[in-house]
């Protein structure tokens, strides 16, 4: 939601939400890099013994050795606090323009983002330019999907007092 109505607020009630986000999750982080870690070896493909015997070790050792939080309910309360405040903060937030305005603002500017990335990518052909263009691409999907989340249920997007797209 933030990337999508950044166009319309300050940039500093963005960087200093988007700072406070990513800190929340880094508080989650063992359990995503866990997660992705141990889903990506349950997919390799292996046919003989040793390879099955390998991954088996490793996924054993993974699970064994991941960082967990000392404290994982202070984790999960710290984690609480932080999204209440950016909550707090998104219902104070007075927003620039009509909603329909923020949020097309908001979708063209990713758009617009995905596009450079990609002409990028295309243009150096290094694997870090893709990977920054595939990131732009997921942000787009990941704001669009929202969108279409909140249209199916009938109700506006948060902080939003109604919203429609004309068709």
């Amino acid at each position: 939601m933030l990337r999508l109505i950044r166009p319309a607020v300050d940039p500093a009630f963005s960087n200093h939400e988007n700072a406070r986000l990513r800190t929340a999750a880094q508080l989650l982080s063992f359990a995503r890099d866990t997660e992705v870690a141990l889903g990506t070896l349950k997919t390799l493909p292996v046919s003989n013994q040793i390879d099955q015997d390998s991954v088996r070790s490793v996924r054993s050792g993974f699970e064994i050795k991941v960082e967990r939080p000392n404290d994982l309910d202070e984790t999960m309360a710290e984690l609480r606090r932080r999204l209440a405040q950016t909550r707090r903060n998104f219902h104070r937030l007075k927003l620039r323009g009509t909603e329909r305005e923020i949020l097309e603002r908001g979708l063209r500017a990713v758009y617009r983002q995905g596009r450079n990335r990609m002409r990028d990518a295309i243009e150096l052909g290094e694997d870090g330019a893709f990977h920054r263009w595939r990131i732009r691409a997921k942000n787009l999907y990941y704001e669009l999907e929202f969108l279409e989340s909140v249209l199916a249920q009938g109700t506006s997007p948060p902080g939003f007092a109604s919203f429609e797209i004309a068709g």
